[in-house]
This record gives C-alpha cells, structure tokens and sequence, in this order.
C-alpha cells in the first residue's frame, strides 16, 4: 500500500525528470533498483532473524528445523519476488513510464 501511495507523490519528480530529458529507460533502471532495495532488505533481515530463532528452537528440542526453515524462507523468498514484479508494474504505471 505504501508504495502504491509512493508512486502518485512521485508522480510529479518522474514528470520533471521526463521533461529534463532523462531517458525512460534509465528512469525505469532507477525505479526497480529502488524497490529492489524495499523488498531485499527485509527480505536479508528475516532470513538471518529466522536462522537464529528456528536453530534456537531446535537446540530447545533437541532436533534440526533447518529444512524446515530453507523451505519456508524459499516459499517467502518466491512470494516477494511476485510481490516486487507486481509493485513494479504498478509503480511505473502510476508514476506514468
């Protein structure tokens, strides 16, 4: 929701950019590098956070979750890159490139 909300605040900074001469497609580099960024960050967060806390919670029950936990984040991994493809389609849309 908030980059929907992004895209129609940058609506105008895009628009500048066009008319300066700015070519579309470095614009659209520009863009996907940006919520490239929004979505892998978390993304290397969770992955290192979940980790820690299904190994802890192995070591409490004395049993390995390490599949478990590789197949879960490969499931959110597969999700998010939807997600980013999606957002992006939407953004370059709104945003008019």
């Amino acid at each position: 929701m908030k980059i929907y909300n992004d895209a129609f605040e940058e609506k105008d900074r895009y628009q500048v950019l066009q008319k300066l001469g700015v070519d579309s497609k470095v614009l659209k580099k520009a863009l996907a590098h940006e919520l490239k960024f929004a979505y892998i960050a978390p993304l290397i967060v969770m992955s290192i956070s979940s980790y820690f806390s299904v190994k802890a919670l192995g070591n409490l029950m004395q049993s390995s979750f390490l599949s478990i936990n590789i197949i879960s984040v490969l499931i959110i991994y597969i999700f998010f890159f939807i997600a980013y493809h999606l957002s992006r389609i939407v953004y370059q849309k709104n945003v008019g490139l």
